[in-house]
């Protein structure tokens, strides 16, 4: 069976090694609600929410470094 799968354009809104969560996480924002009440720290970039949604992945406090995601 062909499968008729497109690449999704994508880039990356905001990076850090430091994500300020304990536990891992992994969720759709689709507005600016949503991305305000995150509570993420710092200056969080503006997001056209009408063309673009986010997913944030983050995988919590670990022990040690050496991790990413």
């Amino acid at each position: 069976m062909a499968s008729h799968a497109r690449p999704v354009p994508f880039h990356t809104a905001l990076q850090d090694t430091h994500s300020g969560t304990r536990h891992p996480v992994c969720t759709v924002v689709s507005s600016e609600a949503d991305w305000r009440a995150l509570e993420a720290k710092g200056d969080l970039p503006e997001v056209n929410f009408d063309r673009e949604v986010l997913l944030i992945v983050a995988a919590g406090q670990r022990p040690d470094a050496g991790y990413a995601v």
